[in-house]
């Protein structure tokens, strides 16, 4: 009795998880993307399904004019570009590695960054795993 409810809670998981993305695939869906960042985050604020549907799995190659260079609470490099209005932005998250390169950086610059993740967090799109 044991063997066929441990066969069947076996059964019932594999099959709930059959339909997860796989995660550990780090291909780009397809060829890069360019785009503004004011238009990256036009796109998310009208509406965010249909920007993570277009944008989310691809490389993005954004461009913009540097708001601000900041460190997240990793102390990692964040540099912050033009978004959909004035209270808005895109954020470009770089890894340590950048710390030289965007020490060299200054506001109001025009940048164009390739980033291989996007995320969103209250409208506000959140690039990572970026360079320049």
């Amino acid at each position: 009795m044991k063997n066929i409810a441990f066969a069947f809670a076996t059964f019932a998981l594999v099959s709930a998880c059959g339909d997860l993305p796989d995660e550990t695939s780090s291909e780009p869906a397809g060829p890069p993307m360019e785009v503004s960042s004011v238009d990256l985050a036009k796109a998310y604020e009208e509406n965010e399904v249909a920007a993570k549907g277009v944008y989310d799995g691809n490389t993005l190659i954004v461009s913009g004019k540097i708001q601000s260079i900041e460190l997240d609470m990793f102390d990692e490099p964040v540099v912050s570009l033009p978004g959909a209005n004035e209270y808005s932005n895109v954020q470009a998250s770089f890894s340590d590695e950048y710390a030289k390169k965007t020490a060299e950086l200054k506001k109001g610059q025009d940048i164009t960054v390739s980033c291989t993740s996007i995320t969103e967090a209250m409208g506000t799109p959140m690039l990572s795993n970026c360079s320049f």
